[in-house]
């Protein structure tokens, strides 16, 4: 038979606390960061929503490097040359740049093999932002 928690729900339906008894929504649960943890009316199922958008996630330029395989200088020599654009500036005056930089990315090295110079590479994307 299964266990029934104090609203009697199973342990396999909604309503599931984690191995240290923890409700889901909460550090160590099952459910998705900023999402809770809301009983359907009549079910006695749970069901999870997410509260808010998350935040926006910035890089700093040695992420960057770690993620795309791409040299710290290439990096700083692409924001030079304005193929890459900084997203804003930490506390500390380091470059930090959003998630569409890989995609950035992606384009500049789909351009370089089809042996586009960066020149042109730079005036494709000026005009075709995005």
């Amino acid at each position: 038979m299964a266990n029934l928690d104090e609203n009697g729900v199973s342990g396999e339906a909604g309503g599931q606390k984690d191995q240290q008894g923890q409700s889901a929504g909460q550090p160590g649960s099952n459910l998705p960061a900023g999402a809770s943890e809301s009983k359907s009316s009549g079910t006695g199922q749970s069901a999870w929503q997410v509260k808010a958008a998350r935040p926006p996630k910035f890089y700093r330029i040695g992420e960057i490097v770690e993620f795309s395989g791409f040299s710290r200088q290439t990096i700083h020599n692409y924001t030079s040359m304005g193929l890459l654009n900084e997203a804003r500036r930490s506390a500390g005056d380091h470059r930090l740049y959003d998630e569409t930089v890989f995609d950035r990315l992606g384009l500049i090295s789909q351009l370089k093999a089809q042996k586009r110079s960066l020149k042109q590479i730079r005036e494709f994307l000026l005009n075709n932002p995005g």
